[in-house]
């Protein structure tokens, strides 16, 4: 097991609690004991995959809002055929019941919390079942979306939810309705700073080569390697990195990017690619400290020294300190004022600083021969010309549903 999925996991055991849903009765304007109706909107977007569990809300998904009389108030699911089927938040004041409708109902107990993972953006998102993968975690994404839609809605989400974390996915749609890749990376740039102005780190899931839209993967090259621009930007002299993207991409690319990947329309992803997202997403969330993933890897720490060197002349960041014998990383003289005990604490460190740095070499060495795939594509720029495809104009294929 990853070591991201480790800490995930102790993590959701000790802090998650699980946020309660249900369906009330078919015909009923009311929930039953010990629940309560819902009664905004995102917690009605929220509910579904709680409701759904691992269903498929490609089906049966956010249909919309409303205010009619004849239908339950608050959140509630509609059934009576899979063309008008879904979830519908009713701003109606009482409502009422209807034969082929259910209120969605939460625990007066284990309602909504505040300062989990939070996953917005498009379909990606809308059809991953996050609920039983990341316990604890909220779902509000909406098939279709595009970055402008995930703006105008995210402020609404903060207050609702005040997650701790973003799992973001947006950016296909736009390009696909013909939006400029700059005005794309605009509107992106412009969520981010949201998110994390209101004290959320961002995960960004990137773009994915799906067979179907080959005529946009060189604008999705682009929006990524601007996406990685600004995450790189934003780690510069921060505690941690507040935007961390995964490189899916190039990760499909180092795995064939078979059609296994695909569901069979070749544009959204198979349980299997979802796999692949779910163990990505995971080691991302559980590690702070990085700034770029591909395939499961760090492949742009925080603060990285650019020279390639541990810092400094050898030591900087990476040094090992030996305490009152005054050894340092970057050079290993002892401190000119430290007594014979001081100085074997200096040479004791001094060596653990060496065995732990050949540890780390040797790590890395048998990290890149294991994974050669991912490490090649960690080398690559990703251009349009690298990847051989079209530079074709925005198509009008619409990465929507």
């Amino acid at each position: 097991m990853p070591a991201g999925w480790i800490i995930l996991l102790l993590a959701s055991i000790t802090t998650a609690r699980a946020t309660q849903a249900t369906l009330g009765s078919s015909g009923s304007n009311s929930c039953p004991a010990l629940f309560a109706k819902i009664t905004t909107n995102d917690h009605c977007r929220a509910a579904i995959e709680l409701v759904a569990g691992d269903g498929d809300r490609a089906e049966h998904g956010w249909a919309g809002q409303e205010t009619d009389a004849e239908f339950p108030s608050g959140c509630y699911f509609f059934d009576q055929d899979s063309s008008s089927g879904g979830y519908y938040f009713n701003q109606h004041p009482s409502g009422a019941g209807e034969s082929d409708a259910s209120p969605v109902c939460i625990s007066e107990d284990d309602g909504f919390a505040s300062g989990l993972t939070l996953f917005v953006g498009d379909s990606d998102i809308d059809y991953w079942a996050t609920n039983s993968a990341f316990p604890g975690s909220y779902n509000v994404g909406i098939g279709g979306y595009t970055c402008q839609n995930v703006l105008n809605r995210i402020d609404s989400f903060l207050s609702t939810f005040a997650p701790s974390a973003v799992v973001l996915v947006c950016g296909e749609n736009d390009l696909a309705g013909g939006t400029s890749e700059a005005s794309t990376f605009e509107r992106f740039t412009e969520l981010v700073a949201k998110i994390t102005g209101a004290g959320a780190r961002v995960v960004y899931m990137g773009t994915k080569p799906e067979p179907d839209t080959t005529n946009l993967h060189a604008q999705y090259a682009q929006y990524d390697q601007s996406i990685r621009g600004l995450a790189t930007s934003l780690a510069d002299g921060a505690a941690s990195p507040p935007l961390a993207m995964v490189d899916v991409y190039s990760a499909f690319e180092a795995l064939g990017n078979p059609s296994s990947l695909y569901a069979s329309d070749e544009l959204h992803l198979s349980s299997s690619g979802y796999g692949h997202w779910t163990t990505w997403a995971a080691d991302a969330l559980a590690d702070s400290s990085c700034v770029v993933w591909l395939s499961g890897l760090c492949v742009e720490p925080a603060d990285v020294d650019v020279d390639g060197g541990f810092g400094g002349d050898g030591g900087g960041d990476g040094g090992y300190d030996g305490g009152d014998g005054g050894v340092d990383g970057g050079d290993g003289d002892c401190g000119d004022d430290g007594d014979s005990a001081s100085i074997t604490a200096a040479v004791v460190g001094g060596a653990i600083g060496v065995v732990l740095l050949g540890v780390a070499v040797l790590y890395v060495y048998n990290v890149r021969k294991k994974h050669p795939a991912a490490s090649a594509a960690a080398k690559s720029s990703c251009t349009a010309t690298e990847m051989g495809v079209s530079s074709a104009s925005p198509g009008t294929i619409a990465h929507a549903l």
